[in-house]
């Protein structure tokens, strides 16, 4: 009987269900099932096969399915473009605009300076072949040196009872000499012919006139200049003095018409003179030059430094210290004995000049001349004093009213 009471089914509690296995979608996992009947929502039921009992030691799930729950409701109810807008970015368009206009806005100036404004030098290509001794002055430096300011373009500002000068030269030919101008060059083949090139802002186009002879000559007469007269397109003046202007608008002004021709072309000669374009003035003298006053000058002492020389180039810097600087290339010798020949031809001038008075600072500056020898050529400094080259302006504006007001 034990065995039968033991066969005996136990009265149990029925089994729950298991969940019916899902056939499709096998990505989406069901909702955690409700631990007790009190966390049913009121009102309401959920399928038998939902429902499992917890194992112990399990914590409901409840909370975590309501998140779930919650997130999938707020992303279901977005409008299908809040995503998409919340990523769009700018379309590249608006940064090639941008760019555009920065560009437009930091580089047009520059470009506008280089390629329209910036003034290309033409006068040294005018320079006729030749040409033993050049000097150019770049007219920019010149106009802050205020010493040339005020001696020498005075004598284009108002007078007492006259119109400005300037602003008439300006109305006759549509160049001003005090921001049209940007170089003079000074050029001669044998220390008596020679021209004067004028370069700058002198074309066509900015002048809006027919030709600068023509409205030099008006000018002239205005003045009460006389002994001029236009031939052609040639100014000719008094002595055979002739002034042109070349293609490129270089203004040239010609000793006779000679030197008129050989200057109007451009060319590459002045290159072989080795004439700087750095400092307020620079001159260029070949070897000629120092042939000939080698020569003229024999009878006042050794002048071995000439002749061993062959060509000197140099420049002059002003501001509140000017200075001299000359390099001299050697011919025959080598550097170091040019060097020595030079101290000993700077010391002869320093006891020549002794008994000259000082006109233009030039025993100041003998006095502080220096030689020194380079690789291949001897280079000359020589401090020059303000107060001098004060006077040597003062001299050519004098010079220039004189011509201006036939003194």
């Amino acid at each position: 009987m034990a065995n039968d009471d033991e066969d005996r089914p136990r009265k149990t509690e029925p089994d729950i269900e298991a969940p019916p296995a899902r056939s499709t979608e096998p990505d989406i996992e069901a909702p955690p099932a409700r631990s007790t009947m009190d966390d049913l929502p009121r009102g309401g039921t959920i399928p038998m096969g939902e429902i499992r009992a917890a194992t112990p030691g399990e914590q409901p799930a409840q909370a975590d399915a309501d998140d779930d729950l919650e997130h999938e409701d707020a992303t279901a109810d977005a409008p299908p473009d809040v995503e998409a807008s919340n990523t769009k970015k700018p379309k590249p368009v608006l940064y090639i605009v941008l760019g555009l206009v920065l560009f437009s806005a930091l580089a047009g100036p520059i470009l506008f300076y280089f390629f329209v404004w910036r003034y290309k030098p033409t006068a040294p290509q005018h320079i006729p072949a030749g040409t033993v001794i050049a000097v150019r002055m770049d007219a920019k430096e010149l106009y802050l040196f205020e010493p040339f300011r005020k001696n020498v373009l005075g004598v284009l500002d108002d007078q007492p009872g006259v119109k400005s000068r300037a602003a008439r030269l300006k109305k006759s030919t549509g160049i001003d000499p005090r921001s049209d101008l940007r170089e003079i060059v000074v050029a001669s083949p044998d220390g008596h012919r020679f021209v004067v090139l004028l370069g700058g802002y002198f074309t066509q186009a900015r002048m809006n006139r027919a030709s600068v002879t023509k409205g030099l000559l008006d000018f002239l007469t205005e003045e009460g200049v006389t002994g001029f007269s236009l031939e052609g397109d040639v100014l000719v003046g008094p002595g055979g003095l002739e002034i042109a202007q070349a293609d490129d608008a270089t203004v040239i002004i010609a000793s006779d018409d000679e030197m008129l021709r050989a200057s109007r072309e451009p060319s590459d000669d002045w290159m072989k003179l080795g004439l700087v374009s750095s400092g307020a003035l620079s001159f260029a003298i070949d070897g000629p030059v120092f042939a000939h006053a080698a020569k003229d000058l024999s009878s006042f002492g050794d002048t071995s430094v000439l002749a061993h020389t062959t060509r000197a180039t140099g420049f002059m810097k002003l501001g509140y210290r000017p200075e001299l600087s000359a390099e001299l290339i050697p011919e025959g010798v080598d550097s170091e004995e040019l060097s020595k020949e030079t101290e000993a031809l700077l010391s002869n001038a320093r006891l020549l000049t002794a008994l000259f008075p000082d006109v233009f600072g030039e025993k100041a500056a003998l006095a502080a001349a220096h030689a020194k020898p380079r690789t291949s050529s001897v280079l000359v400094t020589a401090p020059w004093p303000v107060e001098g080259l004060e006077a040597g302006t003062k001299w050519l504006g004098e010079s220039g009213r004189a011509l201006l007001e036939h003194k």
